[in-house]
C-alpha cells in the first residue's frame, strides 16, 4: 500500500498520508492539527525503548508480549501484523520479546505469553492472554479502536 488513511482527531477529515512518513506525525489539510503517527507495522520495543515510546504515544496502544519459543506466539504474531496494518493511523502495535526482556515481562506480571495489554495515552487500560485467531483478534482491536 502506498498511503493509508487517517482520520484527525480534531475535525474528524481523512487525510492520505504516504507510507513512506512511517513512525512520523502529519497536519490535518482541513484544520491543521496534528494527526497521530503512522504505524502500519508493529514496532519491536525493549526494557529501554519502552516508556518512551509507550509515554509519547498519543492515543490507542497495543502491546503483545511473546517468546520466541512460544507456538502460539509466532502465529499469532501475524495476526498481530495485520491488525497493525489495518489499524495504522488509528493507533499503533509494538511487540515486547520477553525473554530479551524480563524487567518489562516481570513489571507487567506477564505469567504467560502471549499476553496483549492495551494502553490509553500511557496508561494500561486491559488486557487479555492467550492466542486469538486473525478474525477473532481484528474484531477484538476494531472494538478498541473505534
Amino acid at each position: 500500500m502506498d498511503h493509508f488513511l487517517i482520520r484527525c482527531p480534531s475535525c474528524r477529515s481523512a487525510n492520505r498520508v504516504p507510507a513512506s512518513s512511517e513512525g512520523r506525525r502529519g497536519k490535518c489539510g482541513s484544520c491543521h492539527a496534528l494527526l497521530p503517527p503512522l504505524y502500519s507495522r508493529p514496532v519491536p520495543l525493549s526494557d529501554k525503548s519502552f516508556d518512551p515510546f509507550v509515554r509519547g504515544f498519543p492515543g490507542t496502544l497495543v502491546a503483545e508480549f511473546w517468546a520466541p519459543w512460544c507456538p502460539h506466539c509466532s502465529e499469532f504474531a501475524k495476526a498481530v501484523e495485520t491488525a497493525a496494518g489495518e489499524m495504522a493511523g488509528r493507533g499503533a502495535f509494538v511487540q515486547i520479546n520477553t525473554q530479551e526482556n524480563p524487567r518489562l515481562a516481570a513489571r507487567f506480571n506477564i505469567r504467560g505469553v502471549p499476553t496483549v495489554i492495551v494502553f490509553r495515552n500511557g496508561k494500561e487500560s486491559e488486557r487479555v492472554s492467550g492466542a486469538m485467531d486473525r478474525q477473532n483478534f481484528l474484531a477484538w482491536c476494531r472494538q478498541r479502536f473505534d
